[in-house]
């Protein structure tokens, strides 16, 4: 039997929701996802394991949806780099935010450190204003 013939039964079956179609297609198909994650990811185990994880649960979501006749590997492929993506923009907004709370505890304590010096400084001008007036 032709092999993509096989592949595109058991994808049908996985679509008719079929759970060892399922855990068939995840190990014919998690290590090359992985390693294909891993390039993309240069080289980070934990997010590769990660997006596979995910992934095929994503899979096991939408399996109805999923059309058999095409590529599933590509599909996967398209999934697990849209994952990726997604926690890649999702680490960047907590990097941000994180240098943002930052700032503002800097910023607080900077405030702090200038009203204590501005109440001085403005004693001072106000001393100078007098003085500079008579």
């Amino acid at each position: 039997m032709d092999n993509s013939y096989q592949n595109r039964k058991i994808v049908k079956s996985l679509a008719e929701g079929s759970y060892s179609a399922f855990e068939e297609l995840y190990f014919l198909y998690n290590e090359k996802l992985y390693h294909f994650i891993m390039r993309l990811s240069s080289g980070n185990t934990y997010m590769a394991e990660e997006v596979v994880q995910l992934t095929f649960i994503r899979v096991w979501e939408i399996h109805e949806k999923i059309d058999p006749n095409e590529s599933f590997i590509s599909f996967i492929c398209t999934v697990g780099k849209n994952i990726l993506m997604n926690m890649y923009q999702r680490q960047t907004l907590e990097y941000i935010y994180n240098e943002y709370e930052k700032n503002q505890k800097l910023d607080e304590d900077l405030e702090e450190i200038f009203d204590i010096g501005y109440g001085f400084l403005a004693n001072v001008l106000a001393d100078m204003k007098t003085y500079y007036e008579d």
